[in-house]
Parts: C-alpha cells; sequence; structure tokens
C-alpha cells in the first residue's frame, strides 16, 4: 500500500491515519516503514511464542505518530522543536 492509500479525514485539514498494523505501514516513509516492518515482525514471533496480541499492539502505538507526521508534514513542521524530537521516529533506532 502506498503512501498515498492513507484515507484523508472527513474534514480535509488532515490526513488521518487509524492506529492498525496495515495504517501505520501505509503511512511511514520508505526507511521508517522497513524498521517498522522489522519491529512488527518481531513482535509476531513474540505472538507465535506467547499467544498474546500485546506485543504487535505496542509496535502500533509506537510508530503511530511518526505515521501521522509521515502523512501529515504540516503538523511536524507546527510543532515544537522539542515535541518533533519526542515524537520522530529517530528515537526508535
Amino acid at each position: 500500500m502506498a503512501d498515498t492509500d492513507v484515507p484523508a479525514s472527513l474534514d480535509g485539514l488532515r490526513i488521518r491515519v487509524d492506529k492498525t498494523g496495515s495504517a501505520v505501514h501505509a503511512a511511514l516513509d520508505a526507511d521508517q516503514r522497513a524498521v517498522f516492518e522489522a519491529e512488527f515482525r518481531a513482535a509476531l514471533a513474540h505472538v507465535d511464542d506467547q499467544f498474546g496480541l500485546d506485543a504487535v499492539q505496542d509496535v502500533v502505538e509506537r510508530w503511530w505518530p511518526a505515521a501521522v507526521l509521515c502523512a501529515n508534514p504540516e503538523i511536524r513542521q507546527r510543532a515544537a522543536p522539542g515535541i518533533r524530537q519526542e515524537i520522530d521516529i529517530d528515537n526508535h533506532h
């Protein structure tokens, strides 16, 4: 799914990103998507061992802010530097 497949919100002011693995995956840029995929797959392996979905949901929750910023670069530009650093996916590396 391409970045352009992320659905726009009804108000048209920003692109909404659902808190699902597929929506987060679609919204991330290519570099971030590769890291997300690795973390998501590691969480899936944990699910296979533990039979609990918490690890997968944690990955989606952790990456969702970065996905929103990728889908809505104007939000990132308006955010204060400290907030950008806190939300920036570079903190996940």
